[in-house]
């Protein structure tokens, strides 16, 4: 009679490993497909995304996109578009997909530096010619700019020429970083830029992103703990083994 019990346990143990094993494969297959459709509907997302662009109290410009994300590089230098931006950063991805390890980005950025300025003149006797016994004064003009430490310079007229000498200093501040901290699943890549500049603008702005593994929610460990053995003599104890674990809910 307990071999009888003994057998039927051990049938009844072999079912639900099998069970458990085939529940195991089809949860795998589920979150791999679901990465992949995750994956795709954000990437198509963030391909119609447009640049948002704020004014700082200090003048300074910070402007944010989203990141265009793959884990395969492949899967990004395929897409067909007319996009000139998207273009331009398929070619650096092209160009140094060697170097583009998972989680490594590549970044474009285009900005315009606009200068509107009245300033004072000085004038100065440059140049005399005597012509008929007449003589013309041709004087020099010249005016400074100085816009703070981001533009500096002078413009210069003569009689034959113009000459404008200046020089702009840009500083930008970058982050590549994900909005939503707590739901992983909520989570969406994007790249912000400041510009300290008041007068440089962001007209351009995308980034693309190497995706690392999505971390798996099921998996096979060793686990420890206490609880009732299917035995022949049910009895709680201490007990070690190997088990499948599908993680419910993930933070």
């Amino acid at each position: 009679m307990e071999e009888k019990k003994a057998h039927i346990q051990g049938f009844i143990a072999t079912i639900i490993l099998i069970v458990a094993a085939f529940v195991f494969v089809l949860l795998m297959q589920h979150q791999k497909m679901k990465a992949r459709l995750n994956e795709q509907t954000n990437l198509i997302v963030s391909l119609n995304d447009s640049l948002v662009t704020v004014t700082n109290r200090d003048s300074s410009q910070t402007a944010t996109i989203s990141v265009l994300q793959t884990q395969n590089i492949k899967d990004f230098l395929t897409i067909a578009t007319k996009d000139g931006q998207i273009k331009r950063l398929q070619d650096l991805v092209e160009a140094n997909k060697s170097k583009l390890t998972k989680g490594s980005t590549a970044t474009i950025v285009s900005t315009e530096t606009k200068i509107k300025s009245t300033n004072p003149t000085i004038v100065t006797p440059r140049d005399t010619v005597e012509k008929e016994s007449i003589i013309y004064l041709y004087p020099q003009y010249i005016s400074d700019i100085n816009l703070g430490r981001w533009v500096t310079g002078e413009v210069v007229a003569n009689r034959d020429s113009i000459s404008v000498n200046l020089e702009i200093e840009n500083d930008y501040d970058i982050i590549i970083g994900e909005s939503g901290k707590f739901l992983s699943w909520k989570k969406k890549p994007f790249v912000e830029i400041t510009n300290h500049n008041p007068y440089t603008k962001t007209k351009v702005l995308r980034a693309y992103k190497v995706a690392s593994p999505i971390k798996r929610r099921a998996g096979i460990g060793v686990f420890v703990g206490y609880g009732l053995p299917l035995t022949t003599t049910p009895k709680f104890g201490v007990m070690v083994g190997v088990g499948l674990q599908y993680n419910i809910i993930e933070f």
